[in-house]
């Protein structure tokens, strides 16, 4: 009878189950500290106890999501993610449940979920999958003067054309619907999708060309929204809340006596900004300590946008350093696991989720300086429901590509050891191999 390891449940990469415990950890302890305010009004310890109980339902999940996807469904179940996303997102203005002046939540069974988090894995599996079908059967000589060769260039550049355009159509279909009820968030995928093109190699002109129409439309959009009367806006999600934040910015530029004065002048259009700066100004050297933060009972959303400042205020530098080189060895690590797999989609999948996830912990942060009101959580960190379970879930697409992976290389292994000890029994018996026998399984990269 084989010994009980609790290893042989995380299967998997170690180092990135190791990892995400650091991030569970971190967040209980900050959480905790963090959502005191939440405490006068349900009692100390509920509002820990939940998030506790977020983190051990998404480990579980997390464990037989690894176990449960393969190479041959995990491209349909997450396309199937993506379509709920979509119909969860195209619901949303009817039947959608308005928290904090914001209507991007959807009350199912009794739990609050949010669209756009769980739209973002589909989104990288859709745009990793037709990135994979454009790279493929690319010619291997693109100067060639062959006409044959020509011909086959013309034809790839041509279906690469295509599904560049396809690529674009799904990626901008969801950042539509959410714009207007989470401009930041739709603003990041916006990102995400142009920067996830060109890693994936996409067509180039293509890329260039809607860039360029995405940015004359946003100026467009810009000019609207500053010019028209507030009544007109009223019909358009938050957009007067965008328009009084980008007049407190453009105020510091155009005028420097009222930005002087407002410095020290605390109000509530920019409340959590002031005390958001007030808990970094505290945090100075190595911080006040954890749990003695005192701007988590003013700072509204301590625990969600926000935590990250009172993380430096009760760390200090060490946690301003912390947090962000964390992220960074989780890039590193997922860099690291797509050079292991010849299979284009996985390699895909990896970076997209590196880079969205590690994107949004940095625009995240850029709120302790001040350049933007994100509304992003900390993956894994801040305090959330669906957020922290979605995050979760995606860090788990994660392991269970190197969890495939880790298999394929053992039956690689096992099938090199059989065809090398074939070898050696013909060898013997004066017997030639047979054809194909030195040949590994090629794996296939779509």
């Amino acid at each position: 009878m084989s010994s009980f390891k609790l290893s042989n449940f995380f299967a998997g990469d170690k180092f990135l189950w190791s990892l995400y415990g650091i991030f569970a950890t971190i967040s209980i302890v900050e959480v905790f500290s963090a959502s005191s305010s939440l405490g006068f009004h349900s009692g100390l310890y509920k509002p820990i106890l939940g998030h506790i109980f977020i983190i051990i339902m998404s480990v579980i999940l997390m464990i037989f999501e690894v176990r449960a996807l393969s190479k041959r469904n995990m491209r349909l179940i997450l396309a199937l993610v993506y379509l709920i996303g979509t119909v969860l997102l195209l619901l949303l203005p009817f039947i959608g449940v308005s928290i904090n002046d914001a209507n991007r939540w959807m009350r199912i069974g009794g739990i609050n979920i949010q669209p756009s988090e769980i739209i973002k894995i589909g989104m990288i599996s859709v745009g990793a999958g037709l990135m994979c079908r454009m790279n493929k059967n690319a010619p291997c000589d693109s100067n060639s003067t062959d006409p044959q060769e020509i011909l086959k260039q013309k034809e790839f550049d041509d279906e690469r054309r295509k599904l560049t355009y396809y690529y674009f159509l799904l990626m901008f279909i969801p950042i539509f619907l959410i714009l207007f009820q989470n401009f930041s968030t739709a603003f990041m995928l916006g990102g995400f999708t142009f920067c996830f093109a060109l890693i994936g190699n996409a067509h180039q002109k293509v890329v260039g060309k809607i860039f360029l129409i995405t940015v004359i439309v946003g100026l467009i959009a810009g000019i609207a929204l500053m010019s028209l009367p507030e009544k007109s806006l009223e019909g358009f999600g938050r957009a007067t809340v965008w328009r009084s934040r980008i007049e407190s910015k453009l105020q510091r530029f155009t005028d420097k006596e009222a930005a002087d004065s407002a410095k020290f002048v605390i109000n509530d259009d920019n409340l959590q900004e002031k005390h958001a700066f007030i808990a970094i100004a505290s945090g100075v050297g190595l911080g006040v300590g954890a749990g003695h933060s005192k701007e988590r009972f003013i700072l509204p959303q301590a625990y969600a946008d926000y935590i990250y400042s009172i993380i430096i205020e009760e760390w200090g530098i060490p946690g301003l350093l912390l947090i962000p080189f964390l992220y960074l060895v989780f890039y590193f690590r997922i860099d690291y696991l797509a050079r292991q797999t010849n299979f284009a989609y996985f390699k895909n999948v990896l970076f997209g989720v590196g880079f969205l996830f590690v994107s949004q912990a940095l625009v995240n942060m850029t709120v302790a300086t001040g350049i933007l009101v994100t509304g992003q959580t900390l993956p894994l960190i801040s305090r959330g429901g669906s957020s922290y379970v979605m995050t979760s879930l995606s860090f788990g697409v994660a392991i269970a590509v190197s969890y495939i992976v880790e298999k394929k290389k053992r039956m690689d292994n096992q099938s090199a050891d059989s065809s090398s000890a074939d070898q050696k029994e013909n060898l013997i018996l004066g017997q030639a191999p047979l054809e194909g026998e030195e040949k590994l399984i090629k794996e296939d990269d779509c």
